[in-house]
């Protein structure tokens, strides 16, 4: 009796070592709690420079909440007006971007399929949709604790609130990144921002981002006739931002990628 006792005792401490090994270096009660609370830090920063820093940077003159939504409003209705997507003077010779003037349209054509409808849908679904697809990505990758503190510095970067505040269109390129980390076939259309495009070699090896680019060259083919307005636009078109209107948005898109990667690890 005393023997299987024994040996009882014996398997429980090698079953509770076996799961001490098993056990992911996250799950660890002091790594996760140190994740939990660097994370929190981050997010507190982050909910400081929202409420401290960005007011007076959005009442800073030229500057105004949801700036470049009405920039690209402004392009849709002259499109649908007969007088153009692409300014003149941006088919015409190089220009600066960034100066004085009208702003210029720097996506391409298939833009319109978002655009022409928020010609008559209300303003505010222009955030909400793209930021209730990373939502319902994040809750779909569901990834792990060591991925956390990375998704809450991006909020601290400030060129993720400009997106957010001026209502950029890449903010839909970001839902796209997201969404293709779950579903693959929405990396297709990163090519929409034309820095953030080497993110969807992510889905190459899969056939359903083959039908996901199809999709993208039918809506595309409508087009046809501006896409060489595009290209000259781009071409014409000298950076006056510097390098970081380049690589600024790199950062976000890097922090949805490990939050697909993390999602990998938490499953494996």
């Amino acid at each position: 009796m005393a023997r299987s006792s024994q040996v009882q005792a014996a398997s429980s401490a090698s079953g509770s070592r076996g799961d001490r090994r098993a056990r992911k270096p996250e799950e660890h009660p002091y790594l996760r709690f140190t994740l939990i609370t660097l994370t929190l830090v981050l997010l507190a920063f982050a909910a400081f420079e929202a409420a401290i820093v960005l007011p007076p940077a959005i009442a800073h003159p030229g500057v105004t909440l949801g700036m470049d939504f009405t920039i690209y409003m402004d392009r849709a209705r002259s499109w649908l007006a007969g007088d153009g997507f692409y300014l003149p003077w941006q088919l015409t010779g190089p220009y600066v971007v960034g100066t004085t003037g009208t702003p210029p349209a720097l996506y391409p054509p298939v833009l319109l399929y978002l655009l022409v409808p928020f010609t008559v849908l209300p303003a505010v679904l222009w955030w909400a949709i793209p930021l209730g697809i990373i939502a319902v990505s994040l809750y779909r990758l569901r990834p792990a604790a060591w991925t956390w503190p990375v998704l809450a510095a991006v909020l601290c970067y400030p060129r993720a609130w400009i997106v957010l505040v001026y209502g950029n269109p890449s903010l839909w390129v970001f839902a796209a990144l997201a969404a293709g980390l779950v579903w693959t076939w929405p990396l297709a259309f990163l090519p929409m921002k034309a820095p953030l495009a080497p993110f969807a070699l992510l889905g190459v090896r899969q056939r359903v981002f083959w039908a996901g680019v199809g999709t993208f060259v039918l809506l595309a083919l409508p087009f046809g006739s501006m896409w060489p307005d595009y290209v000259i636009a781009m071409a014409n078109a000298r950076n006056g931002y510097g390098l970081e209107y380049l690589v600024g948005e790199l950062p976000i898109a890097v922090a949805l990628m490990v939050a697909g990667i993390g999602r990998s690890t938490r499953n494996a």
